[in-house]
């Protein structure tokens, strides 16, 4: 339900049926049970400096395209 507000949601409950109702309420609760940034591990200091990292060389122009084919025959050595 992205982009939606709850005043929108809220309009429609009474056009909800019970397992719509259960879905959004499932939805609801995952959204508010995700670990913050702060949590995640994705946002650990080393990642966030890997990932400076890499658009520094992505914008220095240090980067290495390969096809498809050419990436399965380095795999297959």
């Amino acid at each position: 339900m992205t982009g939606v507000t709850f005043a929108q949601v809220e309009a429609q409950l009474p056009f909800f049926s019970e397992q719509q109702l259960k879905s959004i309420a499932n939805t609801v609760s995952q959204l508010l049970s995700r670990p913050s940034a702060s949590q995640d591990p994705f946002y650990s200091e080393s990642n966030m400096l890997a990932i400076d990292k890499s658009l520094k060389e992505l914008e220095e122009g240090k980067v290495i395209v390969k096809t498809m084919e050419q990436l399965e025959a380095m795999a297959n050595g």
